[in-house]
């Protein structure tokens, strides 16, 4: 094992992540990055990387969204920063109309306000369940690539490629480590 990505279903409220982490580190001396929304920071003395998920920086619409107050996760996201030989990034969905030009540029702002190298993947929304979303258009995520840009040094985007995406299409195996 050379690397380990914990993410999906907030691995930080997982318990057994500290106690995972250690042993990975000890047992293979791996890179561990985790993925987070960052509203519960675990411990990250066993953690390289942190990808953090930046739903929304505006408090109303960060709730909106999410169902839950925003409450410390920006400062959270300074703390991680701010970790001795932790990696930050910052990652976002992009969605029309909604999560769009006018919040990606907030939060643009708000990672160069920490740092304007920390990385920035803007991630192009895809439909699923019952949300009255559209997908962005190439053309959007290139115009939202070029705004948040203008404020940080190092920013990419995904796009969906395929015309329809399956549930199968986002399956990974899953590994028992222990």
């Amino acid at each position: 094992i050379k690397e380990v990505l914990f993410e999906g279903q907030e691995p930080s409220i997982d318990p057994s992540l500290s106690k995972i982490c250690q042993h990975l580190k000890d047992k293979h001396n791996c890179h561990i990055t985790l993925n987070t929304n960052g509203v519960k920071l675990p411990d990250l003395s066993n953690i390289d990387e942190v990808v953090f998920s930046l739903k929304a920086v505006t408090p109303a619409l960060y709730e909106d969204y999410t169902r839950r107050p925003i409450g410390n996760l920006l400062d959270n996201f300074k703390e991680v920063y701010q970790t001795p030989g932790v990696k930050l990034r910052a990652e976002s969905v992009f969605i029309p109309g909604y999560i769009g030009f006018g919040e990606t540029d907030r939060i643009a702002r708000f990672i160069a306000s920490v740092d304007k190298d920390i990385p920035y993947r803007i991630d192009a929304y895809f439909e699923s369940g019952d949300n009255p979303w559209r997908k962005p258009t190439p053309e959007e995520m290139g115009d939202t690539v070029d705004l948040a840009k203008k404020h940080l040094t190092t920013v990419t985007c995904t796009q969906q490629t395929k015309r329809n995406l399956e549930k199968e299409d986002l399956m990974f195996e899953v590994v028992k480590l222990y």
